[in-house]
């Protein structure tokens, strides 16, 4: 068995990602050597999932909703339009971003979040859109869970693709007992 190997721009990024506000690098000792992490973002409001781009800048989901875009050169965050309403209370709201394995070429990113249902409540749902520039166009729904409980927790969700192209989803029970 192979051991698993992250992406030294991975930890630093994630270990970023949970420093206080007011260190700007910091450096840890692991088993394979020393990582510093450096704060690229604060004021995030509970940030979930994140997508490397592949200009080196990146994709940061905000659970109340908000997809951001952090430019690699000059750190400047902006917010994407065109996401989906979601569903923000509980655990729910904007969950998880995957880019397509062709994003260079199509565009396309993943979306996982929780889902206002017309009848009330929420489910897990995936949507699709293409970033050009600042906004998501040709959004579709490509999934939505059958369960549309009323209770705000336990939605998921991870969004992987595997290595022949096809997208993997995880999603929670949704905390209901029955």
């Amino acid at each position: 068995m192979r051991p698993f190997r992250v992406p030294l721009a991975s930890i630093v990024l994630v270990a970023s990602l949970a420093i206080p506000s007011g260190i700007s690098a910091e450096v840890f000792e692991t088993e394979h050597g020393p990582v510093q992490a450096e704060v690229i973002a604060d004021g995030l409001r509970n940030p979930w999932g994140l997508a490397f781009l592949p200009d080196g800048g990146l994709l940061v989901t905000e659970r109340p909703g908000t997809l951001l875009r952090l430019s690699a050169g000059d750190r400047i965050v902006r917010p994407v339009a065109g996401v989906p309403s979601v569903h923000a209370r509980g655990q729910g709201g904007l969950l998880d971003v995957a880019l397509h394995p062709d994003f260079g070429t199509d565009g396309w990113i993943y979306l996982s979040y929780a889902a206002p249902a017309r009848q009330g409540g929420a489910r897990t749902a995936v949507a699709r859109g293409r970033l050009v520039g600042d906004r998501l166009q040709d959004v579709q729904v490509i999934f939505a869970a059958q369960n549309t409980g009323g209770g705000g927790r336990h939605f998921g969700s991870r969004l992987a693709f595997a290595p022949d192209g096809k997208l993997h989803v995880t999603i929670g029970e949704r905390g209901d007992s029955d």
